[in-house]
């Protein structure tokens, strides 16, 4: 059972395979328009076409239903990596280093920043977003993680129910309390977009950590205070 909502199939299970079958197929088509239309395609007319034509049906609405299985995930990603085969120079390097030449990261890493905006925006009331039971965390009753800064967020506690795991409030709640505390306290949105990039990619290059569990098939960023973590699967951007 499935019905369709401002452009987004849900589902009612709320697994997000036929809209992501759905992105990936208007992307593949406009990808194949393009390779049709242009008799040869250098890096900066490549890129520039990705990102204002395919990009966009990878990512609309994507905050209300970024996937969380592996399956959906590659899924994204292959059509992003058939985009960079699209110059010639490129086909014989590997995918990171074909985003790279690209000036492209990959679209998990897009994602987490554009949760970690859209979370700034719903803490500092730039927009009315009821998100139920995200708790915030005061300075007085922290019991863990002591130095994570004045805006912490609190994971909501479930147990087995997949897909309210990867809600905003709790894919976002790790990364989140994880920022300094200068990026969050900025006043302005650009602000605080140029130094979370900046702060992006130093931690990417450092090796940022995406913990996996295999059990249930979901992707969400855990930062274990104090117990260690399960699995650690690096990926770059």
């Amino acid at each position: 059972m499935c019905e369709k909502d401002l452009g987004i199939f849900i589902k009612h299970d709320m697994k997000w395979d036929v809209q992501v079958r759905n992105s990936t197929s208007k992307a593949n088509r406009i990808l194949g328009m393009i390779k049709k239309t242009f008799k040869y395609l250098d890096i900066h007319n490549t890129s520039l076409l990705y990102k204002a034509l395919v990009r966009p049906h990878l990512e609309y609405a994507i905050s209300s239903w970024s996937p969380y299985s592996i399956k959906d995930v590659k899924e994204l990603e292959k059509v992003q990596r058939r985009a960079t085969r699209l110059t010639p120079q490129l086909r014989g390097l590997s995918s990171p280093d074909r985003l790279s030449k690209m000036g492209l990261s990959n679209l998990q890493t897009r994602r987490q920043r554009g949760d970690l905006i859209q979370m700034f925006k719903i803490v500092n009331n730039f927009e009315k977003v009821d998100l139920i039971n995200c708790g915030y965390v005061n300075a007085q009753n922290r019991k863990y993680n002591l130095r994570s800064h004045n805006k912490s967020i609190r994971r909501e506690k479930m147990r087995y129910f997949q897909p309210r795991f990867n809600f905003l409030n709790n894919r976002v709640t790790a990364l989140w309390n994880k920022l300094p505390i200068d990026i969050v306290n900025t006043q302005s949105l650009n602000s605080f977009k140029a130094k979370l990039d900046v702060w992006m990619e130093s931690n990417v290059s450092s090796g940022c950590y995406l913990d996996f569990c295999s059990s249930c098939s979901f992707n969400l960023l855990l930062l274990y205070y104090p117990i260690g973590s399960i699995g650690k699967l690096v990926y770059n951007k």
